[in-house]
């Protein structure tokens, strides 16, 4: 009973300090001094690579040129890619060419997401539950068999994007969230799996580190960023808050979903790790419920999506306000419905499946499309909350009750 009421009376507590310092921000307007702007770049996280060419021809020409050009891919999403070098420089190299003639704007992350269950290391797999296995097969979250392997084909990969030029549109993202709570950490496994994570991560850090690429550090997931997220975290924060891991400046990231309960948003659930410093969310969507009865999907449709972005806004506007992390980057996932071989996972993307007598293509936008096309508009190049909306440098975005949204000069 205690900590119930101690819990919300800290929930009380926060919000009344958002609103004291939303009236301090209307005041410092009022009093005629110019407000702070903070700019965040918009890009898309495409997810494996292998399907780029899917709907690239259309989306990368495009969103390069409105300044969206940024894109996140999977390198390691299946035995297939882990050890073909030329797959993945072939992939940049697609990316980069369909975006031309305009590419000096784009940029890749390449997120590094190791190897899938079938390569894991034995007694990996000895710690995990039959869900947890079966779920394993496609996560992509567990370190190689063949650690020395592994260092080759990474040091090749690098090697082949110097040769190349690539290097100046690279980044590099050393994990694709190493950390679900169910499948890698474990609930009953943490003190066993998370010295394979350390070891691996200090691996491909000073590897990286020898190219003239930013790296981000791991793309945690958004259910472990809160405190209240499960129970067995304690080596995560600790890691997550050891800056000596890493011996030179290293880009937190993370993936960011509306909650694990379907998109209930609460600011008291949704900490960051109380240090300063750039943060990528390399992943950004609602909540996503992989069932046919799901009814997420309706959302990508409808005012609601655009609203959460704008809630979003405003909430890493307050976080870099309060010099708790700054988010630079916003890459949206996913940009489509999924593939036709999973059709149960589908209309859960921005932009819809079209049948053509050539096959499937990707080109009826949603309405979460077009409100992330509007916002984006008008916060492009620097933005902050005013009532009910964001002010850009030359435009207004302001939402009525309904969700819905004006845009005024």
């Amino acid at each position: 009973m205690k900590q119930e009421i101690l819990r919300k009376g800290i929930r009380v507590t926060a919000i009344g300090i958002m609103v004291l310092s939303f009236v301090a921000f209307v005041f410092l307007i009022a009093k005629g001094q110019e407000p702070v702007y903070h700019k965040v770049q918009f890009g898309w996280s495409l997810g494996p690579m292998d399907g780029v060419e899917t709907y690239g021809a259309l989306l990368f020409p495009s969103e390069t040129k409105y300044d969206r050009g940024h894109y996140r891919v999977f390198v390691n999403a299946g035995p297939s890619i882990d050890t073909n070098v030329s797959h993945v420089v072939g992939k940049v190299k697609y990316i980069l060419e369909k975006s031309q003639p305009i590419n000096k704007w784009v940029t890749i992350i390449l997120t590094l997401r190791d190897f899938p269950y079938s390569d894991m290391v034995k007694h990996n797999q000895n710690n995990l539950t039959n869900q947890q296995k079966q779920v394993s097969v496609y996560s992509n979250r567990f370190t190689p068999s063949n650690i020395a392997a592994y260092e080759r084909y990474l040091t090749r990969l690098m090697e082949e994007l110097r040769i190349k030029n690539y290097l100046p549109h690279i980044k590099i993202e050393l994990w694709g969230e190493p950390n679900a709570p169910k499948y890698f950490w474990g609930y009953n496994g943490e003190d066993i799996t998370f010295p394979a994570f350390h070891s691996l991560t200090a691996i491909k850090y000073n590897i990286v580190k020898n190219y003239p690429v930013e790296i981000l550090q791991a793309d945690f997931t958004s259910g472990l960023q809160r405190d209240s997220g499960f129970k067995y975290n304690r080596l995560y924060w600790e890691y997550a808050n050891d800056d000596s891991f890493f011996l030179g400046p290293v880009t937190r990231s993370h993936s960011f979903y509306w909650n694990d309960a379907g998109g209930v948003f609460d600011v008291n659930d949704n900490n960051w790790i109380d240090r300063p410093g750039k943060v990528v969310i390399s992943e950004y969507n609602l909540f996503v419920g992989f069932n046919k009865d799901s009814k997420n999907e309706l959302i990508f449709n409808s005012p609601e999506w655009g609203w959460k972005l704008y809630e979003f806004l405003r909430f890493i506007y307050q976080k870099h306000q309060e010099n708790k992390g700054s988010v630079s980057e916003i890459y949206f996932h996913s940009l489509c419905d999924y593939s036709n071989e999973y059709e149960d996972k589908g209309k859960l993307g921005l932009i819809s499946k079209l049948k053509t007598p050539e096959g499937w293509g990707y080109v009826l936008p949603k309405k979460g499309w077009t409100a992330m096309r509007d916002i984006h508009t008008v916060i492009k190049d620097g933005y902050y909350p005013i009532a009910n909306g964001l002010q850009g440098k030359t435009q207004r975005i302001i939402f009525a009750n309904d969700k819905t949204y004006t845009i005024l000069k």
